[in-house]
């Protein structure tokens, strides 16, 4: 069963008394009430009425068929307004495609009382096709681009596809955004963050990450989150396709994982049914922060889980409390389909929980105030399948007998208009009395489902909540069909302040100060403890945030005095850091686990010659440092925990016995680690924390914030010649956007002229079902780039530079015309070489692994010899711009040993050309690298050919076997006739279908010939001698009958003399006739010529095998000339 973490008090520790000693002067405030008692909340109805905060909401509008750019709308959605229902400001994104995922606010109330005061101006918008992610300001109703965080800053993190963004509602807390791809493509379920300053993309500090990406929730009072997985990219932006439900293990995710957010851990990983829960499209927490139940939904496996913390294991485990039953149809993709639940949201009050199916067309509503007994309450129908294509039938049905699986019969139409699609995404207002739901889910999927929705565009619906019964809103509808440059469809919605997705509260029972004279005594410095700290939550003293909304009149009174000096207080926000993060300059970098401070520094006064003093020193350090600060990257030297900790400290502490004014904003940092120490023993309630944090290494900060300081000096490194000349070179106009200028010096002076060359290393494996072949080699280009030359041959500088970071100077847009599949080479380290020669001649080099489409002619199958081409063009510059020439020796190299160590194939030539193609943008440069190689022989000879000569041969035997042992030929010649069948399937399993003839075919079908014409000689034998055998038979019957009534007639009748010398004579011809037949038995025995059936296995047994030589004779005359010619 499920358990309320936040009520599992244990014994506080020594660092927790102390820091409740430290606050116990803070005046007392009445007791809040607690967040959520039996599921029951604020009245938010009461709230509604009170202030009107659903005005408008923002939403998400792909372009239907990808032929103009995706934009994001503001809707009106004020009855009483001129422009209900109608967009009434917009922005575009910047590229057609994106197709954006699921949106978010940038910032999330804190607690409730926050809710209506929380100013929003800042949505995150994941793009899944395109890799981008936009964030888009917003202010007085306008639209405006804030930052566009491009897909290749996202590659270097190794992830792609972001899909779903959430925030923590800290502040200055990062947001977050799930990614279900890696750099290639490849699923891969990660996170990344993204700074609320400088919207800078950072990588969570776990390597850990899940097979595939989806939907995540986050629980920051437990500082929990857990991820969905939805399904490999590459496979659903191809649509669904029913062959998918018989593996569904391989196409979708069905996984859920539990996270710990700060520092960021993979805490456990539940399986759930590979069908049941088949690609976990949503998960969602209860907004009750006390509670960490939690719920999700499958598409494909249509079911609803219940997520808990088991009691007694203290594990995570995952219950399915309802299931939708798939519809057995008729006239459809196939005989059943699947509910497709799309989205699920929870009202405010954790009691309701509305859950859409995409294909049946049904918005379901449950009630979950058990959430171990979930029960059906209620549902409407929107559209799907049966009313979007009638000749769909329910042919029968497992659903229950009340029907409330089933959709209804009769549906309503908002505004006169048939709702297109079905229901995919929905939003319910805060008071949980409206709920929007949208008809877009995949735009790949959409128009495989719903065709009209892709031609005519999406809609959005209202759906209210009235005497707890859902019922269309008739007069609200929002249609994108007639919209300019459209068709759009409606893919999220968000509320302008807030709604019940974004908001997850921490809600923490804090303090307010009695006066300021305590936060003045203490230096002007508050550090607050960790947000996610168990102790710290479960003892009510999280310091980030101050109740300003105390229910005595003591504090409220208190509050009203110091308002502006609190808020002014509390007005920097909290930087998240991630170990590993690329800090800016002037940051403090932290090696160990991340902490989250929040920090205030009040300037200290100090004298004027201690001022000037440093001064210049500052000034010293940056002329050092050439009058630019240094960047932390990635790479650099990890410190041990303790050093940083005591660092972190020290700095925190860094006070002076000097009166303090509040004119500066900043406190000069110490260079060094040893010089940074308090400048007085006595310290302050707060440094005594700081102290206790860092001499109980049980207890570890969780995060640290930005110190605010003047540019901070990092650490000293050696500067050497060539990072001198790098910076120079990089940062004195250098645009890597633009190409290099021509020979006159202009970009119009002609096209870059990039060399090629490449060292085939290995030919691992040539497919000839799927016409490709794999191959790793090492690319070569070079170039000229004036921009980036820096000397001339013979000076004292360095004959080249090495740089490791391609993306900071142009570089051809290469790729390869006929690639399948391409991944570069990461281990140790990226396999990638950048040179810049002082000319400016810029070699690249990288090790790439490709599988390579080879259209392969197959007549003379297996004496064949391919040809395998590796074409390489530009993708986006014409000849205008990039002209591709080989290099003059050695364009194509090979690896000692690769001609012959092929198991099926022997390189026999390699050869280069060009292929310039010219299409109806212009033409393009291409150079092709032609394989020549030739198919091994003797595996076919020793595996085939042999083998089928010898069944021949053997069905050959049936000749000299008596025509009377019927079983022993009979079993010869159909045994070896299966055997060839057998052995032809084999084969055959390994070519693909074509259209002509091959030599194998005529060698496999000459010999099932000979066989089959070995069995139809013995069937003819027998036909033959079962006629001789009934005329024989018949002639003996015969002579029996009248031999004997010649012998005794003449004793018993009377004869006249004539007819008795008559018959005389014919007895004695007769006699005389069987005397000789031994003679005749005897000659026939010998020669076995005048028996027909003997005489046909006589002529089989020599123009068989002359036969089958002749066609052996032909056969290899023919194909083997074939091998010879293409090899010479």
């Amino acid at each position: 069963m499920g358990v309320c973490i936040s009520h599992e008090y244990s014994k506080p520790t020594a660092q927790e008394t102390e820091i409740q000693q430290q606050f116990s002067n803070f005046s007392k405030v009445d007791e809040r009430p607690p967040m959520a008692v039996e599921h029951q909340m604020y009245n938010y109805r009461q709230a509604y009425e009170e202030q009107d905060d659903e005005l408008f909401a923002i939403i998400c509008c792909p372009h239907s068929i990808g032929f103009d750019r995706d934009k994001i709308a503001l809707i009106d959605l004020d009855p009483t307004s001129d422009t209900y229902c109608t967009i009434i400001s917009e922005i575009r994104l910047t590229s057609n495609g994106d197709e954006p995922g699921r949106m978010n606010w940038a910032k999330s109330a804190e607690s409730l009382i926050e809710m209506d005061k929380l100013i929003r101006k800042n949505i995150i918008v994941p793009c899944m096709n395109s890799g981008k992610i936009y964030v888009i300001g917003f202010d007085k109703n306008k639209f405006y681009m804030e930052k566009e965080i491009r897909s290749d800053e996202l590659f270097r993190k190794d992830v792609s596809c972001p899909y779903a963004v959430r925030s923590l509602p800290l502040k200055g807390a990062p947001v977050h955004v799930s990614t279900m791809g890696d750099r290639y493509g490849h699923g891969k379920g990660d996170f990344v963050l993204i700074d609320r300053k400088t919207w800078e993309i950072r990588k969570k500090s776990d390597p850990t990450f899940s097979s595939f990406g989806g939907d995540f929730s986050l629980q920051p009072r437990h500082n929990l989150l857990i991820s969905s997985e939805w399904g490999h990219p590459r496979l659903f932006r191809d649509g669904f396709h029913p062959s998918e439900l018989e593996n569904v293990s391989e196409s979708f995710g069905s996984c859920l994982h539990v996270w710990q957010i700060s520092p960021p851990k993979l805490l456990q990983s539940i399986g759930l049914d590979s069908f049941d829960g088949s690609l976990v499209i949503s998960v969602k927490f209860l907004h009750n922060t006390d509670c960490n139940h939690a719920f999700a939904i499958s598409a494909i496996g249509s079911s609803i889980f219940h997520l808990h913390m088991n009691t007694l294991s203290h594990e995570w485990q995952a219950d399915r409390v309802a299931h939708v039953p798939s519809l057995k149809v008729e006239n459809w993709v196939s005989d059943e389909m699947p509910a497709l639940l799309t989205d699920m949201i929870i009202s405010m009050d954790d009691r309701w929980l509305y859950v859409c199916g995409f294909l049946h067309g049904i918005v379901w509503r449950f009630d979950i105030q058990d959430p171990f007994r979930v029960s059906l309450h209620g549902k409407i129908n929107l559209g799907g399948v049966f009313d979007s294509s009638p000749e769909v039938r329910i042919k029968t049905s497992n659903a229950m007998e009340d029907r409330w699986w089933l959709p209804p019969e009769t549906r309503s139409l908002p505004r006169g208009t048939k709702f297109r699609g079905g229901p995919a995404l929905m939003q319910l207002s805060k008071d949980g009395s409206r709920l929007y739901v949208c008809n877009s889910f995949y735009k790949a999927w959409d128009g495989q489902f719903y065709p009209e929705l892709i031609s005519d565009g999406g809609q959005m619906v209202r759906v209210d909540i009235v005497d707890n019964e859902m019922r269309l809103n008739e007069k609200f509808l929002v249609d994108m069909k007639d919209q300019p440059n459209g068709p759009f469809v409606i893919r999220d919605i968000k509320f302008l302040d807030g709604d019940c997705t974004i908001f997850l509260f921490v809600l923490v029972e804090c303090k307010p100060p009695k006066s300021l004279n305590r936060m003045r005594q203490n230096k002007g410095t508050y550090n607050a403890a960790a947000f996610n700290s168990p102790s710290m939550i479960n003892n009510g003293l999280l310091l980030a945030d101050f109740d300003h909304n105390g229910t005595s009149r003591e504090a409220r009174e208190s509050y009203e005095e110091y308002k502006d000096d609190i808020d002014h207080l509390l007005e920097e926000d909290l930087t998240f850091y991630d170990e590993g993060a690329d800090t800016a300059a002037g940051d403090v970098q932290i090696k160990s686990e991340p902490v989250l401070v929040k920090q205030k520094e009040v300037q200290v006064e100090k004298p004027e010659d201690v001022v000037k003093e440093e001064e210049e020193e500052e000034q010293d350090v940056g002329e050092e440092n050439g009058g630019e600060t240094e960047e932390y990257e990635e790479e650099e030297e990890e410190e041990t925990q303790e050093t940083v900790v005591e660092e972190a400290t020290n700095i925190m502490t860094t006070t002076t016995e000097t009166p303090t004014t509040t004119t500066a904003e900043e406190v000069e940092e110490p260079e060094e680690e040893e010089d940074v120490k308090p400048k007085s023993e006595e310290q302050s309630p707060m440094h005594k924390s700081s102290d206790l944090f860092e001499d109980d290494q049980s207890t570890t900060l969780e995060s640290i914030a930005r110190i605010s300081a003047p540019p901070h000096v990092p650490i000293e490194q050696p500067q050497t010649s060539d990072t001198e000349i790098l910076e120079h070179l990089l940062t004195r106009g250098y645009d890597h956007r633009v190409r290099p200028p021509g020979e006159d010096g202009t970009i119009h002076g002609g096209p870059v002229v990039v060399s090629v060359n490449m060292l085939l290393r290995s030919i691992s494996k040539i497919d000839n079902v799927n016409m490709e072949y794999s191959v790793q080699l090492t690319f070569r280009e070079s170039w000229v780039d004036k921009r980036l030359s820096y000397g001339v041959k013979g000076d004292a500088r360095p004959d080249f530079l090495i740089l490791t970071a391609g993306q900071e100077i142009w570089m051809p847009d290469s790729f390869f015309q006929n690639e399948k599949q391409a991944y570069k080479h990461m281990i140790d380290k990226p396999n990638i070489l950048i040179r810049v020669h002082k000319d400016g001649t810029i070699l690249y080099s990288v090790r790439i692994s490709l599988v390579l489409s080879c259209p392969m002619h197959l007549q003379y199958y297996p004496m064949d010899v391919q040809q395998c081409f590796i074409d390489l063009a530009s993708y986006a510059y014409t000849t205008k711009d990039i002209e591709y020439v080989w290099k003059e020796e050695n364009p194509v190299q090979l690896k000692a040993g690769l001609s012959s160590s092929l198991p099926s194939f022997q390189l026999t030539n390699t050869s280069t050309t060009y292929c310039t193609s010219k299409t109806n943008t212009g033409a393009y440069s291409c150079l092709r690298t032609i394989l020549q190689l030739r198919r091994q022989f003797s595996y076919y000879l020793l595996q085939l050919y042999i083998p089928s000569c010898m069944l021949v041969i053997v069905s050959w035997v049936s000749f000299w076997i008596d025509r009377t042992a019927v079983p022993a030929r009979v079993t010869l010649g159909v045994t070896t006739l299966l055997t060839m069948t057998t052995q032809s399937s084999g084969i055959n399993a390994k070519l693909p279908p074509v259209a002509y003839i091959k030599a194998i075919d005529v060698w496999i079908g000459a010999c099932m010939t000979f066989i089959f014409c070995a069995l139809l000689e013995f069937a003819w034998v027998t036909y033959i001698a079962n006629k001789q055998d009934a005329s024989k038979r018949a002639r003996l019957e015969k002579e029996k009958t009248e031999l004997p009534f010649l012998q005794n007639s003449h004793n018993d009748v009377w004869v006249p003399r004539e007819v008795a010398e008559q018959e005389r004579e014919v007895m004695t011809v007769r006699l005389n006739r069987r005397q000789s037949n031994s003679f005749w038995k005897w000659i026939k025995t010998k020669t076995e010529w005048n028996d027909k059936s003997k005489r046909a296995d006589l002529i089989s047994r020599v123009m068989f095998p002359v036969l089958f030589l002749t066609f052996n004779i032909s056969y290899w005359t023919h194909y083997g000339q074939y091998g010879v010619a293409i090899s010479t």
